[in-house]
């Protein structure tokens, strides 16, 4: 250990004529510590329930969904253009799957009960590689083995009253609205999923593919195709690759980030207040750092005097209050880092934060690990003390010994 180091040391450690900068030096360290680690915790839960919305409604929706326009003659593709499209689909190589779809609006009737739904027709083979439905599943199965079988959410479940092998009605709206005519069909409850998306959950529905094709679209057609790729964050980069090969027009593509804008706008900026407080306060701490780094010199100028006689360089000096700085700093960010992944690492295993899936979509604040998180805040932090330390390094660097010792 350096001289100056071992000076720095025992100035922390000794006590000091004015007791107010000890107090001063333990309140820096605490303010550190809460404003370090409770940016580490906003940011892992900001990033975790993020990513776990994200992953939830690409899971649910598909990556990509290509249709028709809907002023088109026939909005509805034909079954020979959903195998060219799909043929031009396979020439991407980050493609996992693309499969048909039938998206229709439509209403469900249980004796006196009626709800209106959103009811996709889909091949049986979709329902886990795409839709991931068997982490949503709560009763029942996921397979369709006949076709008047229905996988429903949980909420119009409940509303209806609704078990598994309960047997209802669904009637076709358009054809009710439009063409003045009564098109229904009954079917079996055979599943029922959670998502945790309470929308969701209320009105969403699936039956076989060959089912909705007989009840809405005659000749076999598809409202359109939903892709899904390797890397969903590269969305907008493959949905420019897919219009370069299918073209334009008459078809539209719309990715699982743009049917859902206005939440991931409000994802991106719900959190901002809050770490701005958080900010505030760990620089409030860096503030106190350089104050009482600035009363510890004013106090030592009489020992910075003699140092300086016997031989100190002034950088000498600079250094043992830099040292200082550094070990408040790292003192208060260690802490901070230890108590937030201490904090993280409980709600990870015990959960003891849970919010209300109507409102927030999730039943608890998922952790989201990354070293970004977690050791951003306290190198940032370590690096604005000793920036802050700095300041009043000046000071004791210009101290001159004649003018520190003339009374003593």
């Amino acid at each position: 250990m350096t001289i100056s180091r071992y000076i720095a040391f025992r100035h922390l450690r000794s006590k000091h004529t004015f007791g107010f900068i000890s107090f001063t030096t333990l309140l820096s360290i605490i303010g550190l510590m809460l404003g370090v680690a409770s940016l580490n915790i906003i940011s892992s839960f900001s990033s975790g329930f993020s990513d776990r919305i994200q992953k939830k409604l690409s899971d649910i929706d598909g990556h990509i969904r290509i249709k028709k326009y809907a002023h088109s003659q026939d909005p509805a593709l034909s079954w020979q253009e959903y195998v060219t499209i799909q043929d031009s689909l396979q020439t991407l190589p980050e493609i996992e799957t693309a499969i048909p779809y039938i998206e229709k609006r439509a209403m469900v009737r249980k004796k006196n009960s009626t709800e209106g739904i959103l009811l996709y027709g889909v091949p049986d083979s979709s329902l886990i590689p795409v839709f991931h439905l068997d982490e949503f599943i709560s009763a029942g199965s996921l397979e369709f083995t006949a076709g008047d079988q229905l996988i429903l959410g949980s909420r119009l479940a409940e509303e209806l009253g609704l078990q598994i092998n309960s047997s209802v009605i669904i009637f076709d709206l358009e054809k009710t609205v439009f063409e003045n005519s009564l098109s229904a069909r009954r079917f079996i409850v055979t599943g029922i999923i959670k998502t945790g998306f309470s929308e969701y959950d209320k009105i969403i529905a699936f039956i076989p593919l060959r089912s909705a094709q007989e009840f809405f679209i005659p000749d076999n057609g598809v409202t359109g195709i939903i892709a899904n790729f390797q890397h969903p964050d590269r969305i907008a980069e493959i949905d420019e690759q897919i219009l370069g090969k299918i073209g334009s027009y008459p078809y539209i593509t719309s990715t699982w980030l743009e049917r859902h804008a206005t939440l991931f706008n409000w994802l991106n900026i719900y959190d901002l207040p809050i770490k701005l407080v958080m900010i505030f306060i760990t620089l409030v701490a860096i503030f106190n750092i350089s104050s009482t780094l600035w009363m510890i010199i004013s106090e030592k100028t009489r020992d910075i005097g003699i140092l300086k006689t016997i031989g100190f360089s002034s950088g000498h000096i600079r250094n043992i209050f830099l040292t200082e700085g550094f070990v408040i700093g790292l003192a208060g960010a260690s802490l901070g880092l230890a108590g937030s992944v201490i904090f993280l690492a409980l709600q990870v295993k015990y959960k003891f934060i849970s919010l209300s899936s109507d409102v927030y979509f999730l039943e608890y604040l998922p952790v989201h690990w990354s070293v970004e998180n977690i050791a951003l805040y306290p190198a940032v932090a370590l690096f604005l003390s000793l920036a802050a330390s700095y300041i009043p390094c000046l000071k004791a660097k210009n101290i001159q010994p004649s003018e520190a010792v003339r009374y003593e």
